[in-house]
Protein backbone atom coordinates (compact mmCIF):
# COMPACT_ATOMS: atom_id res chain seq x y z
CA UNK A 1 0.00 0.00 0.00
CA UNK A 2 2.50 2.48 0.77
CA UNK A 3 4.32 1.78 -2.72
CA UNK A 4 1.52 3.05 -4.54
CA UNK A 5 1.30 6.86 -2.57
CA UNK A 6 3.42 8.49 -4.09
CA UNK A 7 2.18 7.06 -7.38
CA UNK A 8 -1.09 7.56 -6.89
CA UNK A 9 -0.89 11.11 -5.38
CA UNK A 10 0.92 12.57 -8.69
CA UNK A 11 -1.97 10.76 -10.79
CA UNK A 12 -4.16 12.76 -8.42
CA UNK A 13 -2.48 15.65 -9.45
CA UNK A 14 -2.65 15.27 -13.44
CA UNK A 15 -6.25 14.31 -13.26
CA UNK A 16 -7.08 17.41 -10.76
CA UNK A 17 -5.54 19.91 -13.10
CA UNK A 18 -6.98 18.00 -16.07
CA UNK A 19 -10.36 18.18 -15.08
CA UNK A 20 -9.43 22.06 -14.25
CA UNK A 21 -8.88 23.07 -18.11
CA UNK A 22 -11.39 20.86 -20.03
CA UNK A 23 -13.79 22.40 -22.17
CA UNK A 24 -16.45 22.52 -20.00
CA UNK A 25 -14.43 23.53 -17.09
CA UNK A 26 -13.72 26.75 -19.53
CA UNK A 27 -17.03 27.35 -20.70
CA UNK A 28 -18.36 27.49 -16.82
CA UNK A 29 -15.76 30.19 -16.11
CA UNK A 30 -16.78 32.08 -18.93
CA UNK A 31 -19.98 32.17 -18.11
CA UNK A 32 -19.41 32.97 -14.36
CA UNK A 33 -17.31 35.97 -15.88
CA UNK A 34 -19.86 37.69 -17.85
CA UNK A 35 -21.86 39.42 -14.89
CA UNK A 36 -18.68 40.77 -13.37
CA UNK A 37 -17.37 41.47 -16.92
CA UNK A 38 -20.80 43.82 -17.32
CA UNK A 39 -20.59 45.37 -14.45
CA UNK A 40 -18.35 48.14 -15.90
CA UNK A 41 -21.56 49.62 -16.81
CA UNK A 42 -21.19 51.65 -13.98
CA UNK A 43 -24.88 51.97 -13.11
CA UNK A 44 -24.89 52.07 -8.84
CA UNK A 45 -26.27 49.17 -7.51
CA UNK A 46 -26.59 46.85 -11.05
CA UNK A 47 -23.17 46.58 -11.32
CA UNK A 48 -22.47 45.45 -7.72
CA UNK A 49 -25.49 43.01 -7.90
CA UNK A 50 -23.63 41.70 -11.12
CA UNK A 51 -20.51 41.54 -9.27
CA UNK A 52 -22.87 39.39 -6.54
CA UNK A 53 -24.06 37.07 -9.39
CA UNK A 54 -20.73 36.48 -10.68
CA UNK A 55 -19.27 35.96 -6.96
CA UNK A 56 -22.10 33.39 -6.23
CA UNK A 57 -22.13 31.59 -9.14
CA UNK A 58 -17.92 30.97 -9.32
CA UNK A 59 -18.37 30.33 -5.43
CA UNK A 60 -20.92 27.46 -6.18
CA UNK A 61 -19.29 26.07 -8.49
CA UNK A 62 -15.65 25.83 -6.73
CA UNK A 63 -17.67 24.08 -4.04
CA UNK A 64 -19.42 21.52 -6.28
CA UNK A 65 -16.09 20.89 -7.99
CA UNK A 66 -13.97 20.02 -4.77
CA UNK A 67 -17.45 18.31 -3.82
CA UNK A 68 -16.92 16.28 -6.43
CA UNK A 69 -13.35 15.64 -6.37
CA UNK A 70 -13.44 14.27 -3.22
CA UNK A 71 -15.95 11.75 -4.32
CA UNK A 72 -13.34 10.56 -6.80
CA UNK A 73 -15.28 11.78 -10.14
CA UNK A 74 -13.29 12.37 -13.01
CA UNK A 75 -14.84 15.24 -15.20
CA UNK A 76 -15.32 18.60 -14.54
CA UNK A 77 -19.23 18.94 -13.15
CA UNK A 78 -22.19 20.43 -14.59
CA UNK A 79 -24.21 22.62 -12.51
CA UNK A 80 -27.00 20.60 -12.25
CA UNK A 81 -26.16 16.24 -12.00
CA UNK A 82 -28.03 13.39 -10.78
CA UNK A 83 -27.34 12.74 -7.30
CA UNK A 84 -25.24 15.67 -7.16
CA UNK A 85 -25.62 19.04 -4.78
CA UNK A 86 -28.67 21.14 -5.58
CA UNK A 87 -27.47 24.47 -6.91
CA UNK A 88 -28.74 26.43 -4.15
CA UNK A 89 -26.73 23.70 -1.17
CA UNK A 90 -23.68 24.65 -4.26
CA UNK A 91 -23.85 28.49 -3.85
CA UNK A 92 -24.70 28.58 0.13
CA UNK A 93 -22.05 26.50 0.63
CA UNK A 94 -19.76 28.26 -1.56
CA UNK A 95 -20.71 31.66 -0.54
CA UNK A 96 -20.50 30.68 3.42
CA UNK A 97 -16.72 29.49 2.44
CA UNK A 98 -15.95 32.50 1.12
CA UNK A 99 -17.05 34.34 4.08
CA UNK A 100 -14.87 32.61 6.42
CA UNK A 101 -12.21 33.43 4.21
CA UNK A 102 -13.14 37.31 4.43
CA UNK A 103 -14.59 37.93 7.39
CA UNK A 104 -11.36 39.36 9.12
CA UNK A 105 -10.63 41.53 6.03
CA UNK A 106 -14.16 42.53 5.95
CA UNK A 107 -13.94 43.51 10.13
CA UNK A 108 -10.54 44.91 9.30
CA UNK A 109 -12.31 47.06 6.74
CA UNK A 110 -14.88 48.13 8.86
CA UNK A 111 -12.73 49.56 11.42
CA UNK A 112 -10.13 51.13 8.77
CA UNK A 113 -13.12 52.83 7.46
CA UNK A 114 -14.08 54.52 10.58
CA UNK A 115 -10.89 55.84 10.83
CA UNK A 116 -11.33 57.66 7.31
CA UNK A 117 -10.30 54.76 4.79
CA UNK A 118 -12.36 55.15 1.39
CA UNK A 119 -11.95 51.63 -0.04
CA UNK A 120 -10.20 48.67 0.80
CA UNK A 121 -7.49 49.21 -2.07
CA UNK A 122 -6.54 52.75 0.15
CA UNK A 123 -6.66 50.40 3.50
CA UNK A 124 -4.17 48.20 1.88
CA UNK A 125 -1.78 50.29 0.61
CA UNK A 126 -1.75 52.36 4.05
CA UNK A 127 -1.32 49.00 6.15
CA UNK A 128 0.69 46.15 3.89
CA UNK A 129 1.89 44.16 6.67
CA UNK A 130 -1.68 44.03 8.37
CA UNK A 131 -3.23 43.03 4.92
CA UNK A 132 -0.64 40.79 4.48
CA UNK A 133 -1.08 38.57 7.35
CA UNK A 134 -4.73 38.86 7.52
CA UNK A 135 -4.47 36.71 4.04
CA UNK A 136 -2.24 34.54 5.58
CA UNK A 137 -4.22 33.65 8.21
CA UNK A 138 -7.36 32.96 6.60
CA UNK A 139 -5.43 31.35 3.73
CA UNK A 140 -4.71 28.97 7.07
CA UNK A 141 -7.78 27.94 8.43
CA UNK A 142 -9.77 28.20 5.34
CA UNK A 143 -8.93 25.23 4.37
CA UNK A 144 -10.50 23.34 7.81
CA UNK A 145 -13.29 25.18 6.84
CA UNK A 146 -13.53 23.98 3.77
CA UNK A 147 -12.78 20.47 5.16
CA UNK A 148 -15.82 20.80 8.09
CA UNK A 149 -18.40 21.74 5.21
CA UNK A 150 -17.54 18.40 3.43
CA UNK A 151 -17.64 16.34 6.69
CA UNK A 152 -20.11 17.86 8.60
CA UNK A 153 -22.53 17.99 4.87
CA UNK A 154 -23.58 21.58 6.29
CA UNK A 155 -22.37 24.85 4.78
CA UNK A 156 -22.66 26.55 7.70
CA UNK A 157 -20.29 24.48 9.12
CA UNK A 158 -17.96 26.37 7.43
CA UNK A 159 -17.82 29.24 9.70
CA UNK A 160 -17.70 27.34 12.97
CA UNK A 161 -14.23 27.86 14.14
CA UNK A 162 -14.30 24.67 17.10
CA UNK A 163 -14.98 22.76 13.62
CA UNK A 164 -11.83 23.64 11.91
CA UNK A 165 -9.78 23.29 15.14
CA UNK A 166 -11.15 19.93 15.25
CA UNK A 167 -10.28 19.08 11.24
CA UNK A 168 -6.81 20.29 11.92
CA UNK A 169 -6.42 18.11 14.75
CA UNK A 170 -7.40 15.56 13.23
CA UNK A 171 -5.84 15.93 9.74
CA UNK A 172 -1.92 16.85 11.43
CA UNK A 173 0.59 17.60 9.54
CA UNK A 174 -1.69 16.47 6.19
CA UNK A 175 -3.15 19.75 7.03
CA UNK A 176 0.11 21.48 6.63
CA UNK A 177 -0.33 20.31 3.14
CA UNK A 178 -3.46 21.47 1.91
CA UNK A 179 -2.85 25.00 3.51
CA UNK A 180 0.27 24.84 1.12
CA UNK A 181 -2.19 23.48 -2.04
CA UNK A 182 -4.12 26.68 -0.89
CA UNK A 183 -1.46 29.06 -0.96
CA UNK A 184 0.51 28.23 -3.81
CA UNK A 185 -2.74 28.14 -5.77
CA UNK A 186 -3.77 31.56 -4.29
CA UNK A 187 -0.37 33.05 -5.40
CA UNK A 188 -0.98 31.50 -9.02
CA UNK A 189 -4.39 32.81 -8.66
CA UNK A 190 -3.11 36.73 -7.77
CA UNK A 191 -0.56 36.74 -10.25
CA UNK A 192 -2.65 35.40 -13.20
CA UNK A 193 -5.54 38.44 -12.15
CA UNK A 194 -2.62 41.14 -11.36
CA UNK A 195 -1.03 40.48 -14.58
CA UNK A 196 -3.46 40.07 -16.95
CA UNK A 197 -5.30 43.19 -15.94
CA UNK A 198 -2.05 44.87 -16.09
CA UNK A 199 -1.56 44.22 -19.80
CA UNK A 200 -5.61 43.94 -20.58
CA UNK A 201 -7.12 46.74 -18.45
CA UNK A 202 -7.60 49.50 -20.88
CA UNK A 203 -9.36 46.68 -23.02
CA UNK A 204 -13.20 47.92 -22.79
CA UNK A 205 -15.48 44.86 -21.70
CA UNK A 206 -13.06 42.02 -23.22
CA UNK A 207 -10.32 42.75 -21.20
CA UNK A 208 -12.09 42.35 -17.90
CA UNK A 209 -13.91 39.20 -18.89
CA UNK A 210 -10.80 37.58 -19.85
CA UNK A 211 -9.02 38.54 -16.43
CA UNK A 212 -12.08 37.01 -14.51
CA UNK A 213 -12.37 34.06 -16.98
CA UNK A 214 -8.60 33.41 -16.44
CA UNK A 215 -8.71 34.02 -12.36
CA UNK A 216 -11.71 31.54 -12.35
CA UNK A 217 -10.18 28.63 -14.17
CA UNK A 218 -7.10 29.15 -11.42
CA UNK A 219 -9.74 28.87 -8.74
CA UNK A 220 -11.58 25.68 -10.29
CA UNK A 221 -8.09 24.05 -10.58
CA UNK A 222 -7.62 25.09 -6.56
CA UNK A 223 -10.85 23.29 -5.87
CA UNK A 224 -9.74 20.23 -8.28
CA UNK A 225 -6.59 19.71 -5.89
CA UNK A 226 -8.18 20.56 -2.84
CA UNK A 227 -11.18 17.68 -3.53
CA UNK A 228 -8.47 15.12 -4.66
CA UNK A 229 -5.85 15.80 -1.82
CA UNK A 230 -9.27 15.53 0.77
CA UNK A 231 -10.33 12.13 -1.09
CA UNK A 232 -6.38 10.57 -0.69
CA UNK A 233 -6.25 11.55 2.61
CA UNK A 234 -9.51 10.16 3.62
CA UNK A 235 -9.08 8.95 6.60
CA UNK A 236 -7.26 11.64 7.97
CA UNK A 237 -9.83 14.49 6.82
CA UNK A 238 -13.14 12.42 7.62
CA UNK A 239 -14.62 12.30 4.12
CA UNK A 240 -14.65 8.48 3.18
CA UNK A 241 -17.05 8.10 0.23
Amino acid sequence: MGAETVPGAREDRRSALGRAVSGRAALTALVCALPAAASDINFPVIDLALVFVSLAAVSGTWFNVVWNAARGRAEFPAPVEAGGLLPVVQVKTGLLCLLAFFTPLGLWFGAGASRGAESMAELVAQNPVQAVTLVAIATVYTPAAVVAALVYGGGLAAMWPPGWVHVARRMGRRFAGLVGVAAATSCVFWAVRLGLGWVLGDVAFVGPLLVWCAGNLVLFAQASLFGSFIRRHGQETGFVW
